[in-house]
């Protein structure tokens, strides 16, 4: 099986390279609970591959059978299915709504007969290309009596959702290991692959992604972005700024060694400066630069140096922060992304904080240190191409 399998998953990377660098970030395990294949979260946000090695023999699935049953995983990974359950009260509809979405983007040679789709639904106008919470809330509202269902698509809607079904028993996998974990737990661990394929998206595979079909494209766009807006853009913040800082270690004749007893001794310095561009070109609302300036002068109560940059298509004032207050802001131009961008990386700082509406051409200017956006409410929208091609973290403010 493990021969097979690794062929199956070259064919995908030579196929299409989008899936077979993301199958490349999973382990892979022969596994007998396992219906079929099927994706197995851990706790420590690694998500196993397990295929049934029963399955993987059966006399009557090809290698283009098998090559679905492993690209249908991976496309529910990619659009982040595994970490949306308690978005949805009924589980069945939830594993079915999954289903319909990923399967539209199978061969018909790469489905098996018992899989979920849409063309075995016919009493209901169901559109192509939709996302889950579209399939999600039709099956919601056609069960619930508000569209007909005729009695053959009620009795195939009854035998997807029985728990012995093959994807029952597969995306139960997700639920189990889902329920374990606290709510920031569950964030963290979407977070986690979110970043992942936004990775595979903007840097890794940026050729082989923009070669999916449009719609799939838009609905991973579309995911990414609303994946990121959930975001407590506070938390992030804080969490950026640690995450930044760097230890420098000095000998001390003023501090005897704790082991040892001796001198010189080691003394820890916490190092850390950082980059904050204020968008002056637009109407960043009051309240939300309060707001913004508050964690800031937290930040910089911790010890970190802090530079503030007032830009709208070029920079109009730079200047340390000491704790003063900021009372206005100078620009009020158009927008370019690129001079602060530029800058930091000129002073190669620890990090570089951009508070933004997000209205703007892409920057051309590759950050060369971690680079965190902070998007004001009126700003763009998370399923917007700007979104997904701003480098770094984004976050929307609320």
């Amino acid at each position: 099986m493990e021969e097979k399998l690794t062929q199956i998953l070259i064919e995908i990377l030579l196929r299409e390279p989008f899936f077979g660098h993301l199958a490349a970030k999973l382990l892979r395990e022969s596994r007998e609970d396992v219906e079929e294949t099927g994706l197995v979260l851990q706790s420590d946000g690694t998500i196993v591959l397990g295929v049934n090695p029963a399955f993987w023999r059966l006399a009557d699935l090809d290698e283009s059978g098998r090559y679905g049953a492993i690209k249908h995983e991976l496309l529910h990974l990619a659009l982040l299915h595994p970490f949306r359950k308690r978005e949805f009260a009924q589980a069945e509809l939830y594993t079915i709504a999954a289903d319909l979405v990923v399967n539209q983007y199978l061969s018909a040679d790469q489905l098996r007969p018992d899989q979920i789709r849409l063309d075995r639904l016919h009493s209901v106008a169901w559109e192509p290309n939709r996302s889950l919470g579209y399939y999600y809330r039709k099956l919601e509202a056609a069960l619930a009596g508000a569209q007909k269902l005729s009695k053959p698509d009620q009795e195939q809607i009854g035998q997807w959702s029985d728990p012995s079904h093959p994807a029952q028993q597969q995306h139960q996998f997700w639920a189990d290991a889902m329920d374990t974990l606290d709510l920031e737990q569950k964030e963290a661990l979407a977070s986690i692959w979110q970043h992942q394929i936004k990775g595979l998206v903007e840097k890794e595979v940026t050729a082989s992604f923009y070669r999916l079909d449009e719609p799939l494209r838009e609905l991973i766009f579309r995911r990414l972005g609303e994946q990121a807006a959930k975001v407590d853009w506070k938390r992030v913040l804080r969490m950026f700024a640690t995450n930044s800082r760097k230890m420098l270690l000095k000998d001390t004749i003023r501090r005897p060694s704790k082991r040892y007893g001796t001198v010189p001794g080691v003394k820890i310095r916490r190092h850390q400066k950082l980059m904050i561009a204020l968008d002056t070109s637009g109407s960043l609302p009051p309240a939300m630069l309060s707001a913004f300036l508050r964690e800031i002068h937290q930040l910089w109560r911790t010890g970190a140096e802090m530079t503030i940059v007032e830009c709208d298509d070029q920079i109009h004032n730079q200047y340390p922060y000491r704790g003063q207050k900021v009372l206005d802001v100078a620009g009020r131009g158009s927008t370019a992304f690129d001079p602060p961008i530029q800058l930091a990386n000129d002073l190669r700082l620890d990090g570089l904080i951009y508070l933004t509406d997000g209205f703007g051409p892409i920057p051309e200017v590759a950050p060369r240190m971690p680079m965190l956006w902070l998007i004001s409410h009126q700003g763009i929208r998370p399923d917007s191409r700007t979104w997904s091609r701003l480098p770094g973290r984004v976050v929307k403010m609320s």
